[in-house]
């Protein structure tokens, strides 16, 4: 909280709420695991995962993708949602 209260345009404390994410008792970490299906072939991964819809700003990927065409980079997407096509 000190870190958002003391910044160049101070905050009042007061206004400033620290409220910490959590999860149920029933997730837990897993070990790693190989991902056969993102093949190790010494290019950079750009792995993007949870929601694909409007929010995330993903429209911005077809452009990017076109723009490294020649470069050794893949691109990664783990999720689902309303823009997953």
């Amino acid at each position: 909280m000190d870190a958002i209260s003391n910044r160049k345009v101070t905050v009042d404390r007061k206004k400033v709420h620290y409220w910490p994410q959590y999860a149920e008792e029933f997730y837990y970490p897993m070990g790693k695991k190989k991902a056969d299906e993102i093949p190790y072939n010494n290019s950079f991964k750009n792995v993007f995962t949870g929601n694909i819809a409007a929010a995330q700003g993903l429209q911005i990927l077809p452009k990017t993708a076109e723009l490294l065409k020649d470069e050794n980079v893949r691109f990664v997407m783990v999720g689902d949602g309303r823009y997953l096509e």
